[in-house]
């Protein structure tokens, strides 16, 4: 077995942000599970829980890290186009993109 070394702070953050968002994409939002995140990004759901209180949590700031890193390629995002609703289309189409 390979000794890995253990990814902390930021680094495990952001393995964790790019496996929330691969779930998303292969199953959908409804996959989302703490257990099947931490299997992906290959750390225990122990984890998870000491930063987000529920899945949706941790989407939710997926999502705003895929946003502030397409920010940095200059990309200008209008989150208020009119409606719950339609913000929620928006980034959708956002992250279809990705």
């Amino acid at each position: 077995m390979a000794n890995k070394t253990r990814r902390r702070g930021e680094e495990l953050k952001i393995a964790l942000y790019e496996a929330t968002f691969k779930i998303i994409q292969t199953d959908g939002i409804h996959a989302v599970t703490f257990g099947k995140i931490a299997k992906e990004a290959e750390t225990s759901s122990s984890v998870l829980y000491r930063y987000w209180e529920s899945p949706f949590d941790l989407m939710f700031d997926t999502i705003k890290y895929l946003l502030n890193k397409e920010e940095s390629s200059q990309k200008v995002f209008i989150f208020n186009q009119g409606s719950l609703r339609e913000d929620l289309i928006y980034v959708a189409s956002f992250l279809s993109m990705v």
